[in-house]
């Protein structure tokens, strides 16, 4: 037979092994699903860009331009809801908008008001709109002289920190098909 002893020398390194394979267990669980957390970020922001890209590229008439100017209007100039018409073919068109809750860190995207795509953790998104002289258009009277937009969309990542960490900074130059007739006048002079 065992003592008393033996058996709690035992049982004490059962214990101890088994916490260890437990602990080794858990911490490859987590790090899993972090690493499919990230891919699945990964893919949303894939499909943000092709609907943006493909959005921006077809874009007819800028309905709404609502920007929050945090410090200064030539630099930072966070986009909270654009609305404009996008070409389906070369006669008709549909409304399109992207709204940015900052609050909430969230951007979606409107197709005809009924919500089609959400991306979450973004820190910002800004569009800034220059004419054919690559001048940064600053009134909303002259945004149908956009000759291109340059599109910035700052990403937030979760790390083992805590979110917010990492960030992804997202900046394109899209040029729309924005009245093509007078983008090649201006374009000429």
């Amino acid at each position: 037979g065992f003592t008393i002893v033996e058996l709690g020398v035992v049982m004490a390194l059962m214990v101890l092994v088994l916490g260890v394979a437990f602990s080794k267990f858990r911490t490859e669980r987590l790090e899993q699903r972090r690493q499919m957390a990230q891919v699945d970020r990964q893919q949303a922001v894939r499909r943000f860009l092709m609907w943006f890209r493909h959005d921006m590229q077809s874009m007819s008439t800028i309905r709404r331009f609502n920007v929050l100017n945090s410090f200064d209007t030539e630099e930072d100039s966070r986009v909270i809801q654009v609305d404009f018409d996008r070409y389906e073919d070369e006669t008709s068109t549909r409304l399109v908008s992207y709204r940015f809750d900052f609050n909430r860190r969230r951007l979606s995207r409107y197709l005809d008001e009924e919500q089609t795509f959400e991306i979450n953790n973004i820190a910002n998104f800004q569009l800034k709109p220059f004419d054919y002289t690559r001048k940064r258009i600053l009134r909303l009277d002259l945004l149908p002289m956009t000759y291109y937009l340059d599109a910035r969309v700052v990403i937030s990542g979760d790390t083992t920190f805590g979110k917010g960490d990492v960030f992804q900074e997202l900046v394109t130059t899209v040029y729309p098909r924005l009245n093509a007739s007078v983008h090649k006048a201006g374009f000429n002079q």
